[in-house]
């Protein structure tokens, strides 16, 4: 999915722990409820309704005029989870762990 927002596409996901860091706090709920439309695509919380799926993607072929701006967002979150981003958050978390360890002795 990363790689597909890093190239300017735009997605439509499960609701699950990793996607929904990528696709941010920013959406509004979908008329029935089953969906979340998002800045960079869609995300859907009954990942095992293929219904669900179906409107979803229904939505995005009816919002084609939408999709390059869906994608230049997708490609701008993309970069907060860029190996450059994800290598200093790491290199602070193993600071601050290695310093509350020399603190204990």
């Amino acid at each position: 999915m990363l790689e597909a927002m890093a190239s300017g596409l735009p997605v439509v996901c499960s609701e699950i722990r990793g996607n929904t860091d990528l696709m941010g706090e920013e959406w509004t709920l979908s008329e029935d409820g089953s969906q979340k439309i998002c800045p960079g695509g869609m995300m859907i919380e009954k990942m095992q309704d293929e219904e669900v799926w179906a409107r979803a993607l229904l939505y995005m072929l009816e919002h084609m005029d939408e999709w390059d701006r869906m994608g230049e967002v997708c490609r701008k979150r993309s970069r907060l989870f860029g190996l450059d981003a994800v290598g200093e958050k790491m290199e602070k978390i193993y600071k601050r762990l290695l310093g509350r360890e020399s603190e204990r002795g």
